[in-house]
């Protein structure tokens, strides 16, 4: 019988409805989710828009295929039909390999195995919004020094997800130490409150424990916290002194500790030549510069790559030079956009405080989105702002927020 969660590459051929180039082999996937068999692909005509909770692994449409309970394995699934278009389903290496290969550079699924593997977010309990179902049951309460959260036993995904996870650091200003007191007095199991010396005499600084994807960014999670603290009269995003800090488990950028580090100079690359100054990339994180803000714009291998343009990343020597030059200084200091002196997560440091769960939930999937997408690649010179809008598209369903900031061509494929 197939599990949840299970995965397979395949290749498909497609014929009916307006499908075009319908005898070329086309990159497809199966996913099994919530014990339904899905086909991923990039066959526009096939999409159902309907379906917004299964992983998409990379590509632009989910079709449903059919019960999980009929197989037995993937591979018995061969041949079908979807509304009107003839789907051919090959599983053998040579079919897949011309598909998925790198032979013919093509973009390869981002993390398949661990992208929200954990389908689900919490259950969330009304009685009790500080208690998230997926994690043991330490209790954290009142306020602390800073960086005391850095001593204590941090709660971890209790129905085993083995996956990247992702920290939250938001900090936030109340107009009184009573007030905040009402809200740090509170038990919980996902979150730390801290002082933090940038914010003024009745600030709080949130952290959450290392969560599970579908958690950090899902609006159930912060919904009933920002309420409290707006209730209390915090502020965040109006006092212009808050941040929201994201960090990400290196796991997300691969799989073993080459290929991570590979990702790694190709995201700090891309990041700083297609997004840090990018008008949309500013409006999702509410602000241009983040705090003690260092730039690469000293360094002169990417300053003369800027200059010349991203085309000359196509050789080979050169993109390997600059992109270690780059890694280089971020691992030299932590006041970058994007800080790389952990050695188990990488920062994101831009996102301006907020107390609003659409902003919280933007920032959040737009820095997972950058690290996701720079696995698609082994080639940097690849990585373009057009590729990274259609990457949004083709992974982020439309009921996250993230999804209406950028403007995507549809097409199919």
């Amino acid at each position: 019988m197939l599990q949840n969660g299970e995965f397979k590459k395949i290749a498909v051929k497609a014929s009916g409805n307006g499908v075009r180039n319908a005898s070329e082999l086309k990159k497809a996937y199966l996913h099994v989710h919530e014990n339904a068999v899905y086909l991923l692909t990039h066959i526009q005509s096939i999409h159902d828009a309907g379906i917004t909770d299964v992983p998409m692994h990379g590509m632009r449409c989910v079709s449903y295929w059919a019960n999980a309970d009929h197989f037995n394995s993937l591979e018995e699934i061969n041949c079908g039909m979807v509304d009107g278009v003839t789907i051919h389903i090959y599983h053998d290496a040579e079919s897949v390999a011309a598909v998925h290969g790198s032979a013919n550079r093509a973009r390869r699924a981002a993390a398949p195995a661990q992208v929200e593997s954990c389908a689900m977010a919490s259950t969330i309990n009304a009685a009790d919004p500080y208690v998230l179902a997926n994690y043991t049951r330490n209790v954290y309460e009142g306020f602390d020094s800073y960086h005391a959260s850095h001593r204590i036993a941090m709660n971890t995904p209790a129905n085993g997800y083995t996956g990247y996870r992702i920290g939250v650091e938001l900090e936030t200003e109340f107009t009184n130490n009573a007030d905040r007191a009402q809200f740090t007095s509170t038990p919980r199991n996902w979150f730390f409150c801290e002082s933090d010396a940038s914010l003024n005499g009745a600030g709080c600084e949130i952290i959450t424990i290392p969560l599970i994807p579908a958690d950090a960014k899902s609006r159930q999670t912060w919904k009933p916290i920002c309420d409290r603290l707006k209730s209390l009269g915090a502020t965040s995003w109006d006092n212009n002194r808050c941040g929201l800090h994201v960090h990400i488990g290196r796991e997300i950028l691969g799989d073993t500790a080459a290929e991570r580090e590979a990702t790694l100079s190709r995201l700090l690359l891309f990041y700083n030549l297609y997004l840090n100054d990018d008008a949309t990339s500013n409006k999702v994180f509410g602000r241009s510069r983040c705090y003690n803000e260092r730039t690469h714009n000293e360094n002169q291998e990417f300053a003369a790559v800027k200059t010349l343009g991203a085309q000359v990343l196509k050789i080979k020597d050169i993109a390997d030079r600059v992109g270690k030059s780059v890694k280089d200084r971020n691992n030299a200091a932590r006041y970058y956009t994007i800080n790389t002196t952990n050695d188990h997560t990488i920062e994101f440091r831009k996102g301006r405080g907020s107390l609003s769960v659409d902003r919280i939930q933007t920032i959040i999937t737009f820095c997972e989105a950058v690290c996701l997408y720079c696995r698609t690649s082994e080639d940097v010179s690849e990585l373009t702002l057009d590729g990274f809008r259609e990457f949004i598209r083709a992974t982020v369903p439309t009921t996250n927020s993230l999804y209406h900031y950028y403007d995507v061509v549809e097409g199919d494929c």
